[in-house]
C-alpha cells in the first residue's frame, strides 16, 4: 500500500499537584509515500513525537 502516513497528535500538559492545565501543543509528522502507510516510518514518525515530548518536558521551566 503506497501513501503518505500521517500522525497528528494534541498533547495536554497539566500541574500534577493541582490537575490545572499548563498548556497544549501539537505534534505532526507524515511520512514519504515512498515508505507507505502500512511500513516501518509510522512507527518511526510516533518515536520522534514521544522523544520530542520528553525533550519539550525535560526543557521546560517550572513556575
Amino acid at each position: 500500500m503506497v501513501g503518505n502516513a500521517w500522525v497528528n497528535s494534541l498533547a495536554d500538559y497539566s500541574d500534577l499537584k493541582s490537575g490545572r492545565l499548563i498548556g497544549t501543543r501539537t505534534y505532526d509528522t507524515s511520512s514519504s509515500a515512498w515508505e507507505g502507510v502500512m511500513s516501518a516510518m509510522t512507527q518511526e514518525q510516533v518515536q520522534a513525537i514521544s522523544q520530542q515530548i520528553i525533550s519539550d518536558i525535560k526543557s521546560a521551566k517550572a513556575k
